[in-house]
């Protein structure tokens, strides 16, 4: 029965979410600090990007391929865009304000896409999402903090310890160097035993059929098989002509 009772009743009517809207508004305008907008003024007179938009909104100009001109404006000093303010390129001032509504208590350290929000509430600059993104992946308190969402990481396993030489080999290529007798890269064969080398002179663009042919007469021939080798798994080394 009660809930009949309640029925039509408005607790709360239309006008006090108006007005709980525009104080919130308000505090929102009151939290920017007067001294950063002063700062951010005086770096705007030398900021190459916002004088040159402003150089072309004063001439006329109504297109540019980077930003909407459209949407900049002036306002006691400042280059507004979309209605907020542009920030000039200095990193001190936007880390400044990266700390303010990341790292600060009341921010509480927020991810990606929560610090660009806040941000971006009063402020912009060109590469903004990029800069924020870098910013919070960046942060020390974060990376410790922050609970761990992936799959832990394996083990490692070190490789294991050969028993003859030239039974286990590590090979990799050095290329682009300069060419000398038709010649622009190395093939380097180490036995991990002994540490004896060879130092293959090679063509960068060998196929697997010729890297096969030095293996036969580079390694096979003068050391015997191996039973293992060690590579970085380029494709040569994993072609089908090896299997």
């Amino acid at each position: 029965m009660k809930h009949r009772q309640n029925h039509g009743r408005i607790l709360l009517p239309k006008e006090a979410f108006k007005a709980l809207q525009a104080n919130t508004t308000e505090t929102i305008n009151l939290e920017i600090d007067k001294e950063l907008v002063n700062e951010i003024r005086t770096l705007s007179a030398a900021d190459k990007e916002i004088q040159d938009i402003r150089r072309k909104k004063a001439s006329g100009t109504t297109y540019d391929r980077k930003i909407a001109l459209g949407l900049c404006e002036e306002n006691s000093g400042l280059l507004m865009y979309d209605g907020l303010i542009w920030v000039p390129d200095n990193d001190t001032l936007r880390l400044r304000i990266l700390r303010d509504h990341h790292d600060a208590q009341a921010a509480g350290h927020p991810g990606r896409a929560r610090t660009l929000e806040l941000v971006s509430r009063n402020f912009y600059w060109s590469g903004q999402r990029k800069y924020i993104h870098r910013y919070v992946d960046h942060c020390d308190t974060c990376h410790h903090r922050k609970p761990i969402r992936h799959v832990p990481f394996g083990l490692l396993k070190p490789l294991e310890l050969p028993h003859r030489p030239w039974g286990t080999i590590s090979m990799h290529f050095i290329t682009a160097l300069p060419t000398s007798n038709g010649k622009d890269a190395l093939w380097v064969i180490i036995d991990r035993l002994t540490k004896m080398g060879h130092f293959v002179a090679c063509q960068g663009t060998m196929d697997p059929e010729d890297l096969a042919d030095h293996f036969l007469r580079q390694v096979i021939r003068p050391h015997g098989l191996p039973s293992s080798i060690v590579s970085d798994r380029g494709s040569l080394f994993t072609s089908d002509f090896w299997k």
